[in-house]
């Protein structure tokens, strides 16, 4: 059956629903009626309509919480379809009111990262897509699940740091993304000190330094947590006696700074980062180029982050075509270089790992700062004489 002929009189169904209806469970369940018969004929928009409709009368009216919920989150499946954001995020924060969102943390995971899906990937609103990962992240956090809290939290900076790049490539006021700059800092340092994989995150935040095409900036890439130590510590500084958790936060920042950096310069992913920063400094494009090229990067996703934003840095540096340009020149002779020399490039001074695809991660098991005298042998692994093991 079509979708209308579940109208009826002059002012078609909803009209029907307001003046016909003297029962809000019958409305309810002709909301839902109508909704399906929408979406199986693929009318996004009134199916859309029709669930936000139900969603308000379970909650209003029938205070059904649990199926407001689950309503409000098929509005916005059906608005995700039809590319409308600004519905689908009217409807994201129906889902995340107080009422709705008790113990619907995997309901809020699930439709937001679809609402983020539409920001992100058809849109490119890059900071509407951080803002919906960050929400998803906070739902995690007050439900005590830092592990999905945390996933949530590195796609936000990741978002938010891409939006970053284009405000500075597109040449705006510093002002302007100086905010997004420091939640990208802030969120990326606390990652890194509480994450499993460290050195990935500040590996992100030493390609964030890249962008600005600085020379200063390369400078803190090499070694990234001070700089965003000081960042957050300067924010502290500024909120006041208020801002009692964010001085946390700096105080804690300041006092993992050391180690972090330590641990990300002995690491592939720092001399990665330093190799970069000389290749922007020397002006030196096809050095650049292969370097984005050969890194694997952790996932594909995160392989996909590192070129978009080091796509955006070298676009920076060199403008129009000549990145692309290079890196295809590059992909038709993929291994000259390696042919020649007889090996693969190494990463700095630093021989190639073993097994190239397998990220290193940086041990919890760190001096908290570096020594102050290192031999040349300090970073061989100690091996045991025969002698202990009789």
């Amino acid at each position: 059956m079509q979708a209308e002929k579940k109208l009826s009189g002059g002012d078609g169904f909803w009209g029907f629903l307001s003046d016909r209806s003297g029962n809000d469970s019958d409305g309810a369940d002709l909301l839902e009626k109508a909704a399906n018969a929408f979406v199986a004929e693929n009318s996004f928009i009134e199916a859309g309509k029709a669930f936000e409709k139900l969603a308000a009368v379970y909650r209003d009216k029938l205070e059904l919480d649990s199926s407001a919920a689950g309503a409000a989150g098929s509005a916005i499946e059906a608005y995700v379809k039809a590319g409308d954001a600004a519905a689908a995020a009217r409807c994201f924060e129906l889902l995340r009111s107080p009422a709705l969102k008790k113990g619907q943390s995997n309901r809020v995971d699930r439709y937001g990262r679809l609402l983020a899906g539409l920001y992100e990937k058809t849109l490119g609103d890059m900071k509407s897509a951080s803002l919906c990962y960050d929400a998803i992240a906070e739902e995690y956090e007050s439900n005590h699940n830092p592990h999905n809290a945390r996933k949530n939290k590195i796609q936000a900076a990741a978002t938010r740091a891409i939006y970053f790049a284009q405000l500075v490539t597109a040449g705006t006021d510093p002002h302007e993304s100086a905010k997004d700059l420091k939640y990208v800092e802030r969120t990326l340092i606390r990652l890194a000190q509480d994450s499993y994989n460290t050195n990935e995150m500040l590996l992100r935040l030493g390609i964030v330094y890249l962008i600005t095409g600085d020379s200063n900036d390369y400078d803190k890439a090499a070694a990234p947590a001070a700089p965003a130590a000081a960042a957050v510590g300067a924010q502290a500084a500024a909120a006041g006696s208020a801002a009692g958790a964010l001085a946390e936060e700096a105080k804690a920042a300041f006092d993992a700074q050391t180690r972090l950096d330590y641990g990300f310069t002995r690491s592939r992913e720092g001399a990665l980062v330093r190799d970069l920063a000389a290749a922007l400094k020397a002006d030196n494009l096809p050095q650049f180029v292969k370097l984005v090229m050969q890194y694997p990067g952790t996932s594909e996703e995160s392989k996909a982050w590192n070129e978009t934003m080091l796509m955006l840095a070298g676009g920076y540096k060199w403008k129009g075509n000549a990145v692309k340009a290079e890196m295809e020149r590059q992909k038709r002779q993929p291994f000259e270089d390696s042919q020649n020399e007889g090996q693969q490039q190494s990463w700095g001074n630093q021989p190639p790992p073993q097994h190239y695809s397998q990220p290193q991660y940086q041990s919890r098991e760190q001096p908290p700062y570096p020594p102050e005298k290192q031999g040349a042998n300090d970073l061989e692994p100690d091996v045991p004489d025969a002698n202990e093991w009789a």
